[in-house]
Formats: structure tokens, sequence, C-alpha cells
């Protein structure tokens, strides 16, 4: 029988590892960009999430599975041989658990992205941790180490845990029943009665963070944010009433004075972005002031952040439209009568 052993490489176990570095990393640099640009094409959102998941995973897969197929062809000692199969069999476990944690988070994403769950940082982190804390008790079963004494320390240590992060939990808690309530969800703009207002930015595991006006963060723990009345302008409609006082004289034309002002929103509404274009103006004569007759302009924006822009062009038209018709604003009037008392020294 023909000997063809010379014809077998010496160093074959190396020859195999450098080659499943190399096609490691021609998959993460070549492969994956091309299976990602075929998933951007399709309608489906599941495989854009499982190539974005596998980021720096694949040549790890692949330099690993070339490290333990060659394993057999050397001469190692068979004590470090298992230990070796061993850890194969744990970087894949572990690897494949953040590969399911990244492809979690990514779906809750995806799931807020269409408006079916709300877009927090704390539902993406929940459903990050539950994938690698099942990953971890699955890894413990693999080393032979009972879960159940692990349970069971969990369970005797909890009191313990939850008494010294009472707040901690109490926040996080509060967290998961802001969300499950439904009553705010991120890009909600919600005033508090503390003050504190602002667009919800995000919920995260211990705060709130809100976006104001200003362009400030404000931060609020979850448990002050569930125990707050807060008014949420953003439902059922974010459409919102914007009134606009102002006064006249005594004497004043008041149903000129309706038209001017009714003329004057129509302008606001057509010509402001954030206004609600569709909806007609109001007016209304609140009460017959000290010197002047107070009236009121209604107006409708889209959302409470358009409520700033409608009110400035709406002041301004209102004072150009008056004065240009003759009716200045009042001026309060303050009499000074001498009574002939002399002070006292």
């Amino acid at each position: 029988m023909p000997d063809f052993s010379r014809f077998v490489p010496a160093d074959k176990p190396f020859l195999l590892i450098a080659a499943a570095l190399l096609a490691g990393f021609l998959a993460e640099r070549v492969l994956r960009p091309a299976l990602a640009r075929l998933a951007a094409r399709t309608p489906f959102r599941a495989d854009d999430l499982l190539v974005d998941a596998s980021r720096g995973l694949l040549w790890f897969w692949i330099a690993l599975g070339g490290v333990l197929a060659a394993a057999p062809d050397m001469a190692l000692d068979p004590v470090f041989a298992a230990r070796l199969k061993t850890f194969g069999v744990i970087a894949y476990v572990a690897t494949a658990t953040l590969f399911a944690a990244r492809f979690a988070a990514g779906a809750v994403s995806s799931l807020a992205s269409r408006g079916l769950l709300a877009s927090t940082s704390i539902l993406r982190a929940g459903a990050r941790w539950a994938v690698l804390i099942l990953g971890g008790l699955f890894l413990l079963q693999i080393l032979g180490i009972s879960i159940t004494p692990v349970l069971t320390f969990l369970g005797v240590g909890g009191l313990a845990i939850g008494l010294a992060l009472k707040d901690t939990l109490s926040n996080f808690f509060a967290g998961i029943q802001i969300l499950t309530a439904g009553n705010v969800s991120t890009g909600d703009y919600v005033k508090l009665e503390s003050g504190a207002e602002g667009t919800i930015a995000d919920i995260q595991w211990r705060v709130t963070i809100l976006k104001s006006r200003a362009n400030t963060l404000v931060v609020v723990p979850n448990s002050k944010m569930a125990e707050s009345t807060l008014i949420n302008s953003s439902r059922p409609d974010p459409e919102i009433s914007v009134s606009v006082p102002f006064a006249v004289g005594y004497g004043a034309d008041l149903a000129r004075v309706e038209r001017i002002a009714a003329e004057a929103g129509r302008e606001v509404l057509k010509s402001v972005p954030g206004a609600a274009a569709a909806s007609e103006p109001l007016v209304r004569f609140a009460a017959l002031g000290e010197s002047a007759v107070d009236c009121v302009l209604i107006l409708r924006a889209r959302e409470p952040l358009s409520e700033g822009p409608v009110r400035h062009m709406a002041v301004k038209l209102l004072d150009e439209r008056l004065r240009g018709e003759g009716i200045a604003p009042p001026y309060p009037v303050r009499s000074m009568i001498q009574t002939g008392i002399p002070p006292k020294n």
C-alpha cells in the first residue's frame, strides 16, 4: 500500500488555524457587509437585526472553530486538550448569549420604531439582561455547577440586596409602572406639578429624562415621576390651544376689534409652520377691567413646542393691526388727591 503521509504537510494544524483566521477576517470584513446590504433590501427587519447582532463575532466563531479542528492533530497534553475543548464550548455559548442579547435589544428597538413598544432604555436593557442571565445560568450547568444553590443564595440575599438598594429598586419598578400604565411615553410633552416640563426623551432604569424647551435636560427620578400629578399635552391629541390676552380701551368698537383680531389670527395660522392651519381663531371678551376691556385671541398649535412661535407672531400682528386701525392699548391712569392733612412729624 503506497504511503501518502509524505504529501501531508507536517504543519497542517497551523495551516488550518491560519486558514480559519483568514476566513474569519474575510467573513467579518467582506461577507457580513454584503449580507447587511442584502438584508437592507428585504422588507423584513429580523435579517437586519441578525446581521447587526453578529458584529465582531463571525471572525471569532470561525477562528475558534479552526483552533478546535486543528487540536486533534497537535501533540497536546490530554488534560490541556480537554480543557481547550471545554473552553471552546464555553466561548461558543458565551458569544451566542451575547448574540442573542444584542438581537433581543434590537428587536425591542425595532418594535418601538413601529410604535408597538415605548422606545426606552429600560426595555432595551431589560431584554438584554434577561438573555444574559439565562445564558449565564446555562453556562453554570455546562460547567457542572448546580444553579440551585445560586438561586437559593439569590433568594436569601435578595432581602439584604433589596434593603440596600431600596431607592434604586423603587425607581426601577416605578419605571416599569410608568411604561405599563401607558399614560406617557417617549416623545410626549409633559408638565409636572413641581413645575418641571419638557419632552420625554428617555425612561431609564432609574430616572426619566425630559428635554426642556431651552434644550436642557431635566432628570426626574422614576418614583417622583410615578407619584407626581402631571399634564400630558401630547395625549389624546397633540394640538393645544394658545391663548393670547390683549386689552382695548373703553369706547372702542368691540365688533371692529373682534374682526381685526380674527383677521390677525388667521394670518398667524397660515404663516407660522407650527400652527394648526385648518383651525379658526376665536376672539373672546373676557372681562370689563379696571381701565380696559380684557380680550383673548385663541389659536391652535399642532404641538406644545409650537406654542412659543404662534404666541410670538400673534402678539406682533395684533399690536401692528390694532395700532394701524387707531386702536391703541389703554394705559392705567392714577389720580393723586391732596387731602390737605399735614403729615405727622
